[in-house]
């Protein structure tokens, strides 16, 4: 008999650029698969066509908590998920996590499964109300899960300490992976005299750290160090710490930084990049600094748990103080004085990937567990 497995998480896009491998290899195994997030992006025609199963379009509030809105997303989970009966449901990102387990546990689904993918606004900027109220919200619903992975081990420690979650129903696997066959080496082109080229993947959040590389641009433009700074990625108004429209146009005519917006494919940005930096607040395990590590890159990150999994200290790139942009200087000041070493910590970043990060062990690991939950292991 086919298993389902449904595959949940904020939003089409998410699944097609994070999870389709997974999927693919779902499909590979025998599993039929259903993708279930906001359609409202349009990719999710992309998971048909591309990845070649069924999506199921179901809104998740923009931003915030209204106990109203939440109530109507499990309400249409539990519609989907007693529509198509899956034997496995694995949800990504915290609305799904927090209220898709709690319809799949009202329909009783067989096998339930989160992953923490990072702790994201609540955990960083948000009031200790807002942060109260959501740690209430996961301790209630990760109950009903029977396994959940975390992206590094700090954010499993935390989990466990303040009692969100019990001892020895979660594992750490190493962020959502990096697929090697496509993300290749680059050479690291270095030339006399010409600028280093610092390049920034990710939403334009608050709690990316976007303020902080802004600020540090300024005083590089100032000191006359030769660096460019660049920016890929765009606005998202479903996060409370994005940009405005208006603060992003500031900063665009201010021209201290290029800003490249959204791209599907980041790779001819890395590949052009010297460095990649992520000045974050806190992450699960970065995709962008995986990526860019697969590409034979230095990186640069603040010391916070998600980040220090990729960037080991001195090896493949340095670590800063987060929230500081005087500490952002610093770092590229260090990293660019020695070019020698920054070719080796570009070799370094590719066989810490290739050794550990594998998005082929992270899936294994992920189908091993489906099949002993179901008593198939």
């Amino acid at each position: 008999m086919t298993n389902t497995v449904m595959v949940v998480s904020r939003c089409a896009w998410t699944l097609f650029s994070f999870r389709g491998n997974l999927i693919r290899q779902l499909k590979a195994e025998g599993y039929h698969v259903i993708a279930v997030g906001d359609g409202s992006d349009g990719y999710g025609q992309r998971i048909c066509t591309e990845l070649g199963v069924s999506f199921v379009d179901v809104p998740v509030a923009a931003r915030g908590f209204n106990p109203f809105v939440e109530c109507l997303f499990v309400m249409r989970m539990l519609k989907t998920i007693r529509r198509y009966r899956p034997d496995i449901i694995h949800f990504f990102t915290i609305k799904p996590v927090v209220f898709g387990s709690i319809a799949a546990a009202i329909a009783r689904v067989a096998v339930r499964v989160s992953t923490i993918t990072g702790l994201g606004y609540a955990f960083t900027d948000a009031s200790p109300v807002l942060k109260g109220i959501v740690t209430r919200l996961y301790r209630l619903a990760l109950a009903f899960n029977h396994w959940v992975f975390f992206q590094n081990g700090e954010d499993q420690r935390l989990f466990e300490q303040t009692g969100i979650i019990r001892s020895g129903r979660s594992s750490v696997v190493a962020g959502s992976g990096v697929d090697l066959n496509r993300f290749q080496p680059m050479e690291l082109e270095i030339r006399e005299k010409a600028p280093f080229r610092l390049l920034f993947i990710g939403r334009l959040l608050r709690d990316k750290g976007i303020m902080e590389l802004i600020s540090a641009a300024r005083v590089i433009r100032q000191s006359g160090m030769p660096v460019q700074i660049a920016c890929l990625g765009a606005i998202d108004e479903r996060n409370p710490s994005s940009l405005s429209e208006e603060e992003l146009a500031a900063f665009v005519n201010e021209g201290i930084v290029t800003f490249h917006g959204h791209s599907d494919d980041v790779r001819p940005f890395v590949a052009q990049s010297h460095i990649v930096i992520l000045p974050s607040y806190r992450e699960g395990t970065p995709r962008v600094l995986l990526e860019a590590a697969a590409m034979a890159r230095p990186l640069l990150a603040s010391d916070v748990p998600g980040c220090r999994e990729v960037v080991r200290d001195g090896l493949n790139g340095f670590l800063f103080e987060p929230k500081s942009a005087a500490s952002i200087v610093q770092a590229i000041e260090r990293i660019i004085a020695d070019v020698p070493k920054l070719h080796r910590m570009a070799s370094e970043s590719r066989s810490l990937v290739e050794a550990v990060f594998d998005e082929r062990r992270v899936i294994q690991t992920t189908l091993d567990k489906y099949a002993l939950l179901l008593g198939d292991g």
